[in-house]
């Protein structure tokens, strides 16, 4: 192998010389506080990496620690580089990517499903007060029973929305938030099992979830099976009341 060849080492304070990848994720303020810190007082360690059209391959956060303090930016240009679609890969190995960051990656990449999904996830956010995280909003949205494979459907481009079926989940998580509960209707667990519990029954009666949150002060379990067949054992005993 020419490392020489394929490789270039350098160190720049010309910031506009570095260009950014659609998939870049977005900078965390938390991380960046840390890089700071850290630079400071044991200097940078490991250079930024490019790939041949100076984009940032690996080292975002890096990049804009060293800008902020205005210190010089070093960096190793490959000019092996083939894929944008590696960069996923080689960040992925650093600093473990979360849902959201899997799926802005997906959303940037042109899956539509993603990014209609992102959008009404901000927007229950907001409506609950935070207290729906949009990952679990990804979750409800996922097309599927579960939501399991979530991480691996955003990172494979394959996420696909059921957005009437996730509208029907959030309607019975809000008609559980209107009763006193041990736990929040919006934690992941019982949204999970609201989910499951929609897509067996083919949509849940909110007239009986109404019954089965007044009859019972409703609980978190650590295990989601528990979870799920608390909730369902109190809604078919709320439906045997109603006589439905």
């Amino acid at each position: 192998m020419d490392l020489e060849n394929e490789f270039k080492v350098d160190i720049t304070e010309d910031y506009k010389f570095f260009q950014f990848l659609d998939n870049n994720r977005k900078p965390n303020e938390k991380i960046l506080g840390r890089l700071e810190k850290s630079i400071k007082e044991n200097g940078i360690q490991i250079p930024i990496v490019l790939n041949h059209n100076n984009q940032i391959i690996d080292g975002q956060h890096r990049f804009w620690a060293l800008k902020k303090l205005g210190y010089k930016v070093p960096y190793i240009k490959s000019k092996t580089w083939k894929e944008d679609k590696h960069t996923i890969e080689i960040n992925n190995t650093g600093s473990k990517w979360n849902a959201m960051d899997f799926a802005n990656y997906a959303a940037e990449s042109g899956n539509n499903d993603v990014q209609e999904a992102i959008k009404i996830a901000k927007r229950w956010e907001k409506e609950t007060a935070k207290r729906l995280r949009p990952t679990t909003s990804l979750e409800i949205l996922m097309e599927g029973r579960s939501h399991v494979g979530l991480l691996s459907k955003l990172k494979k481009l394959t996420y696909k929305l059921d957005r009437d079926r996730g509208m029907q989940v959030y309607d019975s998580l809000n008609e559980m938030s209107k009763h006193k509960m041990k736990a929040s209707p919006y934690s992941s667990r019982i949204a999970r099992s609201i989910k499951i519990m929609n897509y067996d029954l083919d949509d849940l009666d909110e007239e009986v979830i109404e019954v089965m949150c007044t009859d019972n002060y409703i609980q978190n379990f650590n295990k989601e099976n528990d979870q799920l067949e608390y909730l369902r054992d109190i809604y078919d005993e709320a439906k045997q009341k109603l006589n439905r």
